[in-house]
Order: C-alpha cells, then sequence, then structure tokens
C-alpha cells in the first residue's frame, strides 16, 4: 500500500504553468498515493487539463485579477482589497484539506495560496519556470520553504536574504521516449514520408499569429514539411488548406518533438526547456510583448546550451527565416541533459517526499 500524501498546488493561466506542476505531481504519483487539490482561475485551460491527468483531482476556482502594470497603478488598490475575502476562502480550504505541502508555479493566482499557506504554517514550495521571476514568485518568496528556479541566471532577482532556499532545478518537461516503429506509425498517421525533414511550430499554447503567417510565406522556401500549433481555428483551417499539418491545439507535444528535426518557436520557458529536454535544433523568435522581457532571456539560455538561434520579431524576414532553418535542419539532435533531472532535483529537496 503506497503512503498517501496530500498535495494543493496552484499555478495557471497558461500551459506554461501547469504542465510543470503536472509533470511533478505525475512522478509523485508513482511512489505515493496522491490527493490533489488544484487551485484554479475560472476559465482558464488548468480547468481543462488538470481533470484530464488526475480524474480524482479537486479543482477550487478563485476569482482573482492580476495586477495591473506598473505595479504603483492605481487600480492595483481594487485587487488587493478583494485579494482579503479571497485569502480567508483560502485558508478555509486548506484548512479542511489539511495538505502536507503547498506547490505553487506561477500565474496571479498563486500569491493569495501562497500567503494563505504561509498563515497556516504550511511548508510551501514555488517553482519559478521564466529566467525573470514573475510578479507572483516575487511577491511569495518570503513565504517559502524552498524555492526552485529553471535558469541559473534568475538567482539575481532573488533578493540575497531569500538566496538560502534557492535550488536550481531547471523546468520539469512532459518527457517521452519513442520506439523508432512507433516514430514511424506517427509520421504516417500524420501523412509524412518517411525521408521528410519536419519542422515543429509553436507559439506557446495560445499559439501565435505571428508564426502562423510566417510559416504561410516561407513554406514553400525550406525543404521540410511543417506541423503548427495554430492556436486559432481560422488559422487551422487556413494552414491546413495549404497542405500543412495544423491543430489548434493539441497535449501530443511531447510526442511530435520525437519526430521533429527542426522547431521555429517563440521563447516561452516550458517551450525552451522542451527543445533542450529532446535536443533539437531550434529557430527561437522571442515575442516582444512578454513581461520584462523574459523571451529574450530564455532564449539567451538555449543559444548558450542547446543548438538556437534567436531571429527578433521586428527585423525576421521569410528569407531570412527560411535560410536559418535550413541550416538548422542540418544540425543532428542534441542531448545533453536527463530528461527528468528538474523534476528530480524539485523532490530532493520537498522534505515530505523526498
Amino acid at each position: 500500500m503506497k503512503k498517501k500524501v496530500k498535495i494543493a498546488v496552484a499555478g495557471g493561466g497558461t500551459a506554461g504553468h501547469v504542465y510543470p506542476a503536472i509533470s511533478v505531481l505525475e512522478y509523485i504519483a508513482r511512489k505515493y498515493q496522491l490527493e490533489i487539490l488544484y487551485f484554479t482561475v475560472p476559465g482558464k485551460l488548468e480547468e481543462r487539463i488538470i481533470p484530464r491527468y488526475f480524474p480524482d483531482a479537486r479543482l477550487e476556482p478563485l476569482n482573482v485579477k492580476g495586477f495591473k502594470r506598473p505595479l504603483y497603478n492605481p487600480g492595483n488598490l481594487w485587487v488587493i482589497t478583494r485579494l482579503i475575502p479571497i485569502i480567508a476562502k483560502v485558508k478555509r480550504i486548506l484548512g479542511r484539506f489539511q495538505p502536507h505541502f503547498v506547490f505553487t508555479t506561477g500565474g496571479y493566482i498563486t500569491g493569495p495560496v501562497a500567503f494563505a499557506a504561509h498563515r497556516m504554517k504550511i511548508p510551501l514550495y514555488i517553482h519559478e519556470q521564466n529566467s525573470k521571476v514573475g510578479v507572483a514568485n516575487r511577491l511569495s518568496l518570503p513565504y517559502a520553504t524552498k524555492i526552485f528556479l529553471s535558469f541559473p541566471g534568475s538567482v539575481r532577482d532573488i533578493p540575497p536574504r531569500y538566496r538560502h532556499k534557492v535550488v536550481v532545478s531547471g523546468n520539469p518537461v512532459r518527457f517521452r521516449e519513442m520506439s523508432p516503429d512507433e516514430k514511424k506509425k506517427l509520421r504516417k498517421s500524420l501523412g509524412f514520408e518517411d525521408e521528410e525533414k519536419l519542422v515543429f511550430v509553436m507559439g506557446g499554447s495560445r499559439g501565435s499569429h505571428f508564426l502562423n503567417g510566417l510559416v504561410e510565406k516561407i513554406q514553400h522556401l525550406v525543404n521540410a514539411r511543417f506541423i503548427v500549433i495554430t492556436g486559432d481555428p481560422a488559422w487551422t483551417t487556413r494552414l491546413k488548406s495549404k497542405g500543412i499539418v495544423a491543430f489548434t491545439y493539441t497535449e501530443r507535444v511531447p510526442d511530435i518533438l520525437n519526430i521533429a528535426d527542426c522547431a521555429l518557436t517563440r521563447a516561452g520557458a516550458t517551450t525552451i526547456w522542451e527543445l533542450y529536454t529532446y535536443g533539437i535544433p531550434a529557430i527561437l523568435i522571442p515575442w516582444e510583448g512578454a513581461a520584462e522581457g523574459h523571451q529574450l532571456e530564455n532564449a539567451k539560455f538555449l543559444c548558450e546550451y542547446g543548438e538556437a538561434v534567436i531571429i527578433r520579431e521586428k527585423t525576421a524576414t521569410p528569407e531570412e527565416v527560411a535560410e536559418a532553418l535550413e541550416k538548422q535542419l542540418s544540425k543532428p539532435r542534441k542531448i545533453l541533459v536527463d530528461p527528468y533531472s528538474a523534476i528530480k532535483a524539485i523532490i530532493k529537496n520537498i522534505t515530505e517526499v523526498c
């Protein structure tokens, strides 16, 4: 009989916050019988994704609003006022659930959960995916038992008085090994010939209109086929009409990463670590609107440790991107990391399950 462990989790809004939590929970579930309480933002994708992986998980919605930028915006006084009853609600929920610890992965929902855990003296572990530590996680630093960072350079965002809590773990990603036969079957099911080179295009869980349009312009300039996660049904229909394999959204990213020869992506933290873990050569076009320019900083990591080229969106031309893709397609995979190293580093430092 496996020992029971009760974990309360908060992290959402985007797949980049949700999937690291899922990866850690799945790993813990190999050894323990899990009871999961997951705080969600109503209408966000964690409400759909978590039940698929953990059907028995208890979901608790919180009507939390994010802070306006800049942080000194007067409208944030209203946001703070609304947090008072939300924190009280979280404390009641945690009091009934009695978790062994709380694990948060960022997004504005994590703030009140972290504060409530602190007030109730429940161990709190926080994970930051991006190279720049987000607002919610920065506010949670005083309450954390351990602070897990994906990128070594993120330590400079942590005030010296909290650095003794820091573990540079890396970012947990979904990893799947596939046999040659499984890869061949997947390629065939998607309509690809064995010898065709494949470029995987993704702009994060919400897709990227810029990348979708770029693919449309370069598909005849590159000796390869394209698989695109569009984030938009209209773009999916439009690209499919041109012979491109397109999905509005898919959870089969680990499978596709197994068969891709190259990637053309934004530079969200989860995307960077997926490419790094699978060793895939990539062209990175960071989203210029990312908070505090964190996508550019994320991309620099993969350029240093992996096989990536950065092209800035404002200067990217179809010809430049096509030429860079042809070069990257000629390079082999370069797997440099244990795919479970980040998860192992996190588990090793959570005393309740290590």
